[in-house]
């Protein structure tokens, strides 16, 4: 989804420089970064998507990170080595999170909401963007 073009505005610098801070301070500090921004960003469509999609991720990353500790413990009682597999797994997610928030910097340094898989839906049905 981009925001931007022929039909729609052009999200200003000081928009895309707020997008980008979004991302990148969720590497750091998770869905805090999100969460402000999309409360602060009521005037600012473009921020308020980028904050709205960061947090959907952050938030889904988080419980699939419980989940998969959870398990692994449960996993190191009963099948011992088993657990390794299960911490590749949660590695993976993180992973994977670290490489959405890079992408979504990138993207709305260029003026585009970047659409993670899986939890872009989240983010609509949640936040309404």
């Amino acid at each position: 989804m981009q925001i931007g073009g022929s039909s729609e505005f052009v999200p200003t610098q000081e928009e895309k420089s707020q997008a980008l801070l979004v991302w990148v301070l969720a590497i750091f500090i998770g869905f805090i970064s999100g969460l402000i921004f999309y409360m602060i960003a009521k005037d600012k469509p473009f921020v308020k998507a980028c904050a709205a999609q960061s947090l959907a991720l952050s938030i889904c990353l988080i419980i699939i990170q419980i989940v998969l500790f959870v398990v692994m413990i449960a996993a190191a009682v009963v099948l011992g080595p088993f657990a390794l597999v299960i911490y590749l797994g949660m590695l993976a997610a993180g992973l994977f999170g670290l490489v959405m928030n890079i992408m979504g910097a990138m993207r709305a340094n260029e003026g585009i909401v970047l659409l993670p898989p899986v939890t872009s839906n989240f983010a609509k049905q949640w936040f309404k963007v």
